[in-house]
């Protein structure tokens, strides 16, 4: 990094950071209708973060970017008829439910020390322990109010990027080169992506962020327009602007797609001010599967299960073993509280069949080298849910049994 763009990049972090802090506590009453609703549309919105990396690396073009909308939805349907159950969780479910959040926090962690190392060229794993810390500390104190305060915060702030890609694309390109690409791409694998949006479906359906601030509006269809409205419409438009500037196709790696990174030293304030909005951003999208976390915990139990699950995303975070292994494993999780939860069995025998399964499927996958999305990891993720719900099927039956 040059020291002229240290001090800026310096100072964009740390107002990114001190952000967190104002928004998490500026207010000591629960977030309003409107701020939920936006926090919830942040936790849909993360989703997109997480699937945009595997559609950019053939290609992404407007097809693709219509794909990635039905990706996005597919994760709220899945939450929605989770939030809809309205039966209380077991401790198994619990336990695994937190699991889901924690890899999806190690995700998020990830991505976002990725890219602000991208800019700034600061060690990832001091980004991401810095990340750590902070969010950790909110989603142990704050909870679910964090989480619908910084979501909501995150959203407007989102309307930087969305000007900034929009301006680009408007200016430096065209939006006939949307609807006809003047960088020809083979685009994504159609296996990577189907296997991509199933197992995100089966994660968003366990996911407590997203469940937790969604099910307060279960059923209510002003608001389920309203979330999905700003999800959909941040990914659209930031989208649209970024194929209008790169002729048509996002493809990540690429030399196109590094053009502005790379020549962000031109500028070195608008440095900071991009790193401010990444930083909260970001730590608004980790925010909320830990809050979620804390939200399954007993009472008087949330802030050592955030701390607990805060250490475990963060060790997993800097060992990123990938995030695609990251996603199928946690997917496989994801599986068993789904299989089990369908079944409506009382007891956890199912889901520890099924969480038995998740891991000798993770295995099995790793051994045959199938530890990334296609046919495979998609008939495995099947297997362990059906594990689930028939073991905690049988059980259920063989308790009514007994009674009678």
């Amino acid at each position: 990094m040059n020291n002229e763009v240290l001090l800026p990049a310096v100072l964009g972090i740390t107002f990114g950071l001190l952000l967190v802090a104002v928004a998490a506590y500026r207010s000591v009453n629960d977030p309003r209708d409107g701020a939920r609703r936006r926090a919830a549309a942040a936790a849909l919105l993360l989703y997109a973060v997480l699937a945009v990396p595997f559609f950019a690396r053939g290609g992404m073009t407007l097809l693709w970017l219509l794909v990635l909308l039905v990706v996005v939805v597919l994760t709220f349907v899945a939450a929605s008829l989770s939030a809809r159950r309205d039966v209380a969780l077991t401790a198994g479910q619990r336990m695994v439910s937190a699991a889901v959040g924690i890899a999806l926090a190690a995700l998020l962690l990830i991505s976002a020390a990725q890219t602000i190392s991208l800019l700034t060229r600061v060690d990832p794993r001091t980004l991401v322990v810095v990340l750590a810390v902070v969010t950790g500390l909110v989603a142990a104190l704050q909870g679910l109010a964090a989480a619908g305060r910084l979501g909501s915060t995150a959203i407007w702030l989102l309307l930087f990027p969305i000007a900034v890609s929009l301006a680009l694309g408007f200016f430096l390109g065209g939006f006939g080169e949307v609807v006809s690409p003047i960088v020809p791409v083979d685009g994504p694998s159609v296996m990577v992506i189907v296997g991509l949006a199933c197992a995100l479906f089966v994660i968003a359906w366990a996911d407590p962020g997203l469940g937790a601030l969604s099910r307060p509006f279960a059923g209510q269809r002003r608001s389920v327009t309203v979330i999905l409205v700003a999800a959909l419409g941040v990914v659209v438009l930031i989208g649209l602007g970024q194929l209008m500037f790169l002729g048509g196709s996002v493809l990540a790696p690429s030399m196109q797609f590094f053009v502005v990174p790379s020549n962000l030293d031109i500028v070195p304030a608008l440095i900071a001010v991009v790193l401010t909005v990444l930083t909260m951003v970001f730590a608004a999208l980790v925010t909320i599967p830990l809050a979620g976390v804390a939200a399954l915990a007993d009472e008087g139990k949330a802030a050592k299960w955030v701390l607990a699950a805060t250490v475990i995303a963060a060790l997993l975070a800097l060992a990123d073993p990938g995030a695609e292994r990251i996603i199928i494993a946690a997917s496989l999780i994801g599986a068993a509280y789904l299989g089990a939860q369908l079944s409506a069995s009382r007891t956890d025998r199912g889901l520890w069949a099924g969480v038995a399964a998740a891991v000798v499927g993770t295995a099995l996958l790793a051994v045959l080298g199938q530890l990334e999305f296609g046919v495979v990891s998609i008939l495995v993720l099947a297997a362990v849910a059906a594990v689930a719900a028939v073991v905690a099927r049988a059980d259920e039956g063989s308790e009514v049994t007994a009674s009678a």
